[in-house]
């Protein structure tokens, strides 16, 4: 066997770009051989593998939502990977992640759990907490005369249109 070192483009040349690859697929390399001593092609497939969501992906979410009634969609400002260099890269909707079904939607006030999938050159999941906050209201106007008979006047016994309830 001959334990010598090899010079691209003078004992041997590479297909245009097969040693490249920068997305999560398989390529093929050619390897062929160059000048008066090596002859030969050798083909091989290598593969870049999906980066998981599990590590190093840190979902940014809008501000917390206050219970309005209606179904609410919370905001994702950001889904950012931060690489061994410390390089950030912005995911994009679509092409990086998709939302799980409507982990991005709620009503009722209370916590929710966003969860996001990889695709493309990610994979896996990850979630993120998220809140919908209780409405503040205040009641005015529910000042209500009643002469004193021995029971107690309940709150709730109060008709409604002596009070006023506002959201703050």
């Amino acid at each position: 066997y001959l334990t010598n070192t090899l010079v691209k483009d003078t004992d041997f040349t590479l297909t245009a770009n097969s040693d490249k690859g920068t997305d999560a697929e398989e390529y093929t390399i050619r390897i062929s051989g160059a000048g008066t001593n090596y002859t030969g092609d050798l083909t091989k497939t290598w593969t870049i593998a999906p980066k998981s969501l599990a590590s190093d992906v840190v979902i940014s979410l809008d501000v917390d939502l206050t219970y309005s009634g209606v179904e609410q969609t919370i905001s994702i400002v950001s889904v950012v990977f931060t690489n061994a260099s410390s390089q950030t890269f912005n995911l994009a909707s679509a092409t990086d992640y998709t939302i799980s079904a409507t982990t991005d939607k709620g009503v009722a006030a209370g916590g929710y759990t966003l969860t996001i999938l990889g695709v493309g050159n990610y994979t896996g999941e990850l979630s993120k907490a998220w809140n919908i906050n209780k409405l503040a209201v205040t009641i005015d106007g529910a000042h209500v005369s009643n002469t004193y008979d021995g029971n107690t006047l309940l709150f709730q016994n109060i008709a409604s249109e002596h009070m006023n309830l506002h959201a703050n």
